[in-house]
C-alpha cells in the first residue's frame, strides 16, 4: 500500500478542489508509482478521474491499478473514470486528419494551440460532474506533446487553460506529470512554470550514488503552507510489490 507516501504528501488534510499537483520526473527518476498512487487515493475519496494519457494505453493504467487493488475497468463501465488516449488519436490521424484530431498538427491552428484536445478535455470532465461529486483531470505526460512540435510556450498556454478550468468547473483539481533534464532548455522552462502555480509539487529522482538495492530514489516535495510560501521536505523512497515505504535521508527502509 502507498499509506507511507500519503503521510508524506498530507493529502487528507486539504480539500484538493482548484489545486494543482504537479509531479516531476527528473532525469535517473521514474514517477509512474507517484501517478498510480493518486489515482488510488482519488478513487478511495470517491473523485472520479478523467485521464489524459499520452503516454501509454487504458490497458497499462488497467493492469497497474489491479496491483492496487484497483479494478479501473469497472470504474469506466460504471462512469467514474474516462480515459483520452493520445496513442489511438495519433493511430487514427494517419489515415484521417479530422477537426477532432487537429490539435496534432501545431500549423492548423491560428488563435490557441492544442485547442480540440482541451475542449475534449472539459467536455468529459463536465460529463463527469454530471453524476460525480468530484473530478481529476490527470495528464501524463504533458512533455510528450513536445514530440508533436509544440514549444513551451505553447504547452505551458494549455496547462494554464486546464488550470483555468478547474477554478470555473469547481469540485475539479488537476494533476500533471511532465519531466526534465538539465540539457532540455524547453522541459526545464515548462517545469519553472508548472511549479510555480502548484499547490503540491512532487519531484523524483535518481541517486546521486547511482543504484542502490535498499533505496529506489529521492523525492523533493513542495507545498505551499498558509501564507502561500512553499515548504519542502526531501525524502528517500523504496518501491517493492504492493507498498511504497518512504523514510528520512539515511534512515534504513526496514524501519519505515
Amino acid at each position: 500500500m502507498a499509506t507511507d507516501f500519503y503521510l508524506a504528501l498530507e493529502l487528507d488534510k486539504v480539500d484538493l478542489s482548484g489545486k494543482v499537483i504537479s509531479v516531476v520526473e527528473r532525469q535517473g527518476g521514474n514517477a509512474n508509482f507517484v501517478i498510480s498512487a493518486l489515482m488510488s487515493h482519488f478513487i478511495d475519496n470517491k473523485t472520479a478521474i478523467c485521464l489524459l494519457s499520452l503516454h501509454n494505453t487504458f490497458g497499462h493504467y488497467r493492469n497497474v491499478g489491479m496491483k492496487f487493488g484497483k479494478n479501473l475497468q469497472k470504474l469506466k463501465e460504471e462512469g467514474s473514470f474516462k480515459c483520452i488516449e493520445m496513442l489511438k488519436t495519433i493511430e487514427r490521424s494517419v489515415s484521417d486528419r479530422t477537426t477532432e484530431i487537429d490539435f496534432l498538427f501545431p500549423g492548423n491552428q491560428k488563435d490557441m494551440p492544442l485547442k480540440n484536445l482541451f475542449l475534449t478535455i472539459k467536455r468529459e470532465a463536465e460529463l463527469l460532474l454530471q453524476t460525480q461529486k468530484s473530478v481529476c483531470i490527470l495528464v501524463d505526460d504533458l512533455s510528450d506533446l513536445f514530440c508533436l512540435g509544440y514549444s513551451s510556450s505553447q504547452v505551458l498556454s494549455f496547462y494554464q487553460y486546464c488550470r483555468s478550468l478547474i477554478f470555473d468547473l469547481k469540485s475539479c483539481s488537476l494533476v500533471v506529470l511532465c519531466h526534465s533534464t538539465d540539457e532540455d532548455i524547453e522541459s526545464m522552462l515548462t517545469v519553472t512554470g508548472i511549479c510555480h502555480t502548484s499547490y503540491l509539487s512532487v519531484e523524483v529522482c535518481g541517486l546521486n550514488t547511482g543504484i542502490s538495492g535498499d533505496v529506489s530514489g529521492v523525492i523533493n516535495i513542495g507545498k505551499r503552507d498558509e501564507a502561500n510560501s512553499r515548504i519542502r521536505n526531501t525524502y528517500h523512497f523504496k518501491l517493492e510489490e504492493k507498498r511504497i515505504r518512504v523514510f528520512p535521508p539515511g534512515a534504513s527502509p526496514a524501519l519505515f
